[in-house]
């Protein structure tokens, strides 16, 4: 794959992440807001927050992946074990890295 495949193949993975992420985001405001009217929490309503929840994590965690970064641009340790362990929280995905300090995004 040439450098301009690549290229274009990270901008239209993070441009997926970002359209996705959205529609998500609109869905656990509102789950809040009902949750703050004082109306009882279903399962069902639970169900939708644990969805939603675990559908951002692993968008997160492809558009850190999979998606474009500058060059020079750094993940902190931190940032990245959380970002694992929120995309890993479903039990169907296994990761088996650990990484020891902050890496650039590129890697």
């Amino acid at each position: 794959m040439n450098n301009l495949n690549l290229t274009l193949s990270n901008l239209i993975g993070s441009r997926i992440c970002h359209d996705l992420i959205s529609p998500i985001g609109a869905i656990n405001n509102g789950l809040e807001l009902i949750e703050l009217k004082g109306d009882q929490v279903s399962s069902e309503m639970s169900l939708i927050e644990q969805s939603c929840a675990a559908a951002a994590a692993r968008i997160q965690f492809f558009r850190i992946a999979y998606g474009t970064a500058l060059d020079g641009q750094i993940i902190s340790y931190h940032e990245t074990v959380r970002i694992i362990n929120a995309a890993i929280q479903s039990e169907r995905l296994i990761i088996l890295w650990h990484p020891k300090d902050d890496l650039p995004r590129r890697e």
